[in-house]
């Protein structure tokens, strides 16, 4: 750090006393050669460097930057143009200006980030440069670098100016050709009675009866008790409820991989939603969260998918959230297996879950653990990328 202040330092010493230097040697020209070019040599020099100390002592606080985002979401994959405005509140002497737009690291491949100016009458300036193959998440611009010029460019003045600006891009959406088959585990074991059971010990209370509820749902004791139809009223397990479950846990494999598993997640979403009017969404990373959608609140869960980091953590194998999943089928997105993955899928197992664990691609790390899933028969369905 000290080196590069000493760098700057004697890098504008060094221009400045080039500068002296071109003064007194197109003087000592002048007055040794004589005649009308050799002072028109020399009064040029000095207005040039006249105007240069102008535009070094000048403030350029009068000057506006502006930037504006082609769209404010996106998704991974595409592109953003983002435009540069700079304005100009009031005269300001300069020979040229260097325009940078400082671009998040974070977000993709960027060209043409910078631009360059002369002096002119115009009052307002702009430039647009372009963002390819954009990145999942929550990009911040936060400021715009400016470089002003004396002609020769011997002495330069920089300054930033802070233009925050903000981009959510949401995870790429695939086609999904079809889902793993749905099954309620109950029926397909052939369990009605234990079924009925469950039902019974599910029971949460009565009410009154509505046009559209199953006769099998009526409390017939109640309803000759109060001279009128009341339905059970159970617990939530229903056997048809369908849960999309993306696990950010991640220890050895690339980020790609992960954002391969993000993307997945959101297209099973899309998938889910093509064929039934709601589903619930769950995102662990610390702990679960947990959402009922439909059709009109995708960008609620794509947001939450946009915004993830991966994490170390694996999930905890009892959860409080795995009993409102009962009952239903859960599409258990994750990226890698862990012996604290294949727990958690053994707990749903017991409380009913027809959980089924979907993968990108084929890794050697994930063939112990899923040996030890299919063991137990809990199934894996694994995606190309």
């Amino acid at each position: 750090m000290k080196k590069s202040k000493l760098f700057g330092v004697l890098h504008h010493t060094f221009k400045v006393l080039l500068l002296v230097g071109l003064l007194v040697a197109s003087f000592t020209y002048a007055m040794f050669q004589g005649g009308f070019v050799s002072w028109f040599l020399f009064y040029s020099v000095v207005t040039v460097t006249v105007l240069t100390l102008i535009v070094f002592l000048f403030s350029f606080q009068g000057f506006d930057v502006e930037r504006s985002l082609s769209q404010k979401t996106a998704q991974a994959g595409g592109e953003l143009t983002v435009t540069i405005y700079l304005r100009r509140r009031s005269w300001r002497p300069f020979f040229y200006i260097r325009v940078k737009d400082l671009v998040p690291l974070s977000i993709g491949r960027t060209e043409g980030a910078g631009a360059l100016f002369f002096f002119g009458l115009q009052r307002e300036w702009s430039y647009q440069y372009v963002i390819s193959n954009i990145r999942r998440g929550e990009h911040r611009f936060e400021n715009v670098h400016l470089v002003f010029g004396d002609l020769f460019g011997l002495i330069e003045k920089e300054t930033t100016v802070p233009v925050e600006s903000s981009v959510l891009i949401y995870p790429n959406v695939h086609h999904v050709k079809e889902l793993p088959p749905i099954q309620n585990r109950t029926f397909s074991q052939g369990k009605r009675a234990n079924r009925q059971q469950e039902e019974e010990r599910s029971l949460a209370g009565v009410r009154d009866y509505v046009p559209g509820d199953r006769l099998s749902t009526i409390d017939w004791k109640q309803s000759a008790r109060a001279l009128k139809f009341v339905t059970k009223e159970f617990e939530s397990y229903d056997g048809e409820g369908i849960v999309v479950a993306f696990d950010a846990y991640l220890e050895t494999l690339s980020p790609t991989s992960f954002e391969t598993a993000v993307e997945l997640a959101a297209s099973l979403m899309y998938k889910v939603l093509q064929q039934r009017p709601s589903l619930e969404v769950a995102v662990r990373r610390i702990g679960w969260q947990t959402m009922t959608i439909d059709t009109h609140m995708l960008t609620l869960p794509l947001t939450l998918l946009a915004k993830l980091q991966p994490t170390e953590e694996g999930p905890k194998a009892k959860d409080p959230v795995y009993l409102s999943w009962r009952g239903a089928t859960v599409f258990y997105v994750c990226t890698e297996l862990s012996e604290a993955i294949v727990e958690a899928a053994r707990t749903l197992q017991m409380q009913h879950v027809n959980v089924q664990i979907c993968l990108v691609g084929k890794h050697r790390k994930n063939q112990e653990f899923a040996e030890q899933l299919k063991q137990h028969r809990i199934q894996i369905h694994t995606f190309e990328p």
